[in-house]
């Protein structure tokens, strides 16, 4: 059921091509709808077949909810002995939840039921072990999970075998997301890096990056990918990950207000959002960015545009919106 009440708000915008420029006006449209829950929620996905899947928690308990209707309605919570932090499915019924405890959960009926995997690696040192906050599933056997906090911590969990065996890579800074092009080449980024592998995340080698808080990654087609910092900038690759360039400058020394968590792409239509209802949009396939603020103050940790150019958000208090970038 969706709660009473659609918002309309008039953003006071700066038109941006990697610097302030003049002032313009945009109009976006949310409407909040009903979770029956007021737990933190980390991450939306779209499954394969259309179904989308939002994930979080609080504490010792963590929650999987789903929408079959485009995120009007959500129902079959499943509940988990800590809150998960992010989700990741090769197949319609094969998927992949990450743990704030750095544990894995494992669906094979599309998310009905779950069950905890062990991370059986050689070695995996207790300060490693932070929340997984971005899962991947390049093939029908590879799965990889990234973990970070606290900055100085991160890491990579492997499997090449759906989960059956795991191998980790332990590094000195903070892990949030991670995307593949195909089954071989793919990004990970987190503060301060980006990094590429060629292997299917076997070996991962840094690549030179503006400065930021890296935290959501998105594709753009075949070859390109765009990224989202915390501290405000938006970056975009052509040539998967191998060169960047800031197309939206970050807050800076000056400390700006803009926070972003998420990134999405879909078509033309582009949209990153995060702290307070921060949003940054772009129409013109990333061309130029507008920007302002968003759902009632909420703060966002994950962005999805649907086809046809719908969105959905979540956050915090179990917020979960919809929303509409209106031409």
């Amino acid at each position: 059921m969706r709660q009473a009440g659609k918002a309309s708000i008039v953003l006071l915008v700066a038109l941006l091509t990697g610097s302030c420029a003049k002032k313009d006006s945009a109009e976006v449209t949310y409407q909040q709808v009903a979770t029956g829950t007021d737990v933190l929620l980390h991450q939306i996905v779209r499954l394969p077949a259309g179904e989308l899947m939002v994930c979080g928690g609080r504490e010792e308990s963590g929650i999987v909810l789903r929408s079959a209707d485009g995120g009007n309605t959500w129902t079959g919570a499943r509940s988990f002995d800590q809150p998960i932090h992010s989700l990741g499915f090769a197949d319609a019924y094969t998927g992949y939840a990450g743990g704030a405890n750095a544990e894995v959960f494992k669906t094979t009926d599309g998310g009905l039921s779950w069950r905890k995997l062990w991370i059986n690696a050689p070695a995996f040192p207790n300060e490693f072990r932070k929340p997984f906050r971005a899962v991947a599933t390049p093939s029908d056997s590879v799965v990889l999970c990234v973990a970070g906090a606290g900055y100085e911590a991160g890491a990579i969990a492997r499997s090449a075998d759906a989960g059956a065996n795991w191998f980790v890579d332990e590094f000195s800074f903070e892990l949030r997301d991670i995307l593949f092009f195909d089954a071989l080449e793919g990004l990970a980024c987190g503060f301060g890096v980006m990094m590429r592998t060629t292997d299917a995340g076997v070996t991962w080698k840094l690549v030179s990056a503006p400065d930021d808080h890296f935290m959501s990654l998105t594709r753009d087609g075949m070859h390109g990918a765009w990224a989202a910092g915390f501290d405000g900038g938006i970056y975009h690759s052509d040539d998967r990950g191998q060169k960047w360039k800031t197309v939206v400058q970050n807050n800076g020394m000056a400390g700006g207000r803009r926070h972003y968590r998420g990134i999405s792409r879909a078509a033309a239509l582009h949209v990153g959002c995060g702290h307070g209802g921060a949003i940054g949009f772009s129409r013109d396939g990333g061309s130029t960015w507008q920007e302002g603020w968003s759902f009632s103050g909420a703060d966002i940790r994950s962005v999805l545009l649907l086809p046809g150019g719908a969105g959905v958000a979540c956050g915090n208090g179990g917020r979960v919106f919809l929303f509409e970038i209106k031409n």
